[in-house]
């Protein structure tokens, strides 16, 4: 019923352990109109997609590159791991050994660094759930989002555009997504798992799921569901053809909390110039080894 990047997201040392109920993938969102003026064509890879941010930003007349978020927020790790995935770096390998410090993961923090220079100002300030807003002023170039902001950017009037965010330099992969998911499970000391295991059936039913995604915006988990007449409009089609590219939010980690505050020091540090990425990431597995011990 799933893709296998979907069940992904509910796997632990092989078991599953959970039903996906809510599903999001994100792509860029671009302002066409801003392309349009500075005659860029949409980027295919990350040196265009700095070039692309770099031409656009006109800081004094409040345009910027890209909008981009970095306060001490889960959104802001969520944001960071498309471009750390997106370059073949991982947090934890599938040995189960850390490697959010390999040479893969510092040059994504490396990128987001100096694309960030190119991003609205006091980025530390900024949650990536408040970028809308300043993307539907009309003075962004790209931002990455999920597809009912897409939609809000439209009802707004600006000129909205989407792609899929390409591979970095030292991925095998064209295209990355994180895949964040929610789930439903039955605890083990459930007094009654019939009747919870009859309430997920239903609600995961083709029916009752779709009911759910077209309702909040939710990218559709199920692959009969994309197949839907629903799903076949220009801006679901990339959100729904990157579910093949995607990776979990926090597979392997033992404490993904503790981990989340982790890695949003590193990219703290980097965005203040206290670090550099390599030293940053070097201090993040350090942690991250002893939290999965």
């Amino acid at each position: 019923m799933y893709w296998e990047t979907v069940w992904d997201t509910v796997r632990y040392n092989e078991h599953i352990y959970g039903i996906v109920r809510a599903m999001s993938t994100k792509v860029f969102i671009y302002n066409k109109d801003l392309l349009e003026k500075h005659n860029l064509e949409v980027p295919k890879n990350w040196d265009e997609l700095l070039d692309a941010a770099k031409t656009i930003h006109d800081p004094e007349n409040g345009v910027y590159g890209i909008a981009m978020a970095g306060q001490k927020f889960i959104s802001t790790v969520t944001q960071f791991q498309h471009y750390l995935y997106a370059n073949g770096g991982k947090i934890i390998d599938e040995e189960g050994n850390v490697v959010i410090n390999d040479p893969k993961a510092i040059r994504a923090l490396d990128f987001y660094k100096e694309l960030s220079s190119y991003a609205q100002p006091a980025i530390i300030e900024w949650r990536r759930e408040d970028l809308i807003k300043l993307f539907e002023t009309g003075k962004v170039g790209f931002y990455l989002d999920h597809v009912h902001n897409a939609l809000a950017a439209m009802e707004k009037g600006v000129n909205v555009g989407l792609f899929k965010f390409p591979g970095g330099p030292d991925s095998d992969l064209p295209y990355s997504t994180v895949i964040v998911t929610d789930s439903m499970a039955i605890s083990a000391q459930s007094k009654n798992k019939e009747l919870a295991t009859e309430f997920i059936n239903y609600m995961t039913t083709l029916e009752k799921q779709t009911e759910w995604d077209l309702t909040l915006g939710f990218v559709p988990p199920m692959k009969k569901e994309a197949e839907l007449p629903e799903f076949q409009t220009w801006y679901w089609k990339p959100y729904i053809e990157v579910i093949q590219y995607g990776y979990p939010e926090a597979v392997d980690i033992k404490d993904w909390e503790a981990v989340q505050q982790v890695i949003l020091d590193a990219i703290h540090s980097v965005l203040l110039d206290v670090s550099e990425p390599k030293q940053a990431l070097d201090n993040a597995a350090r942690i991250i080894t002893i939290l999965q011990q």
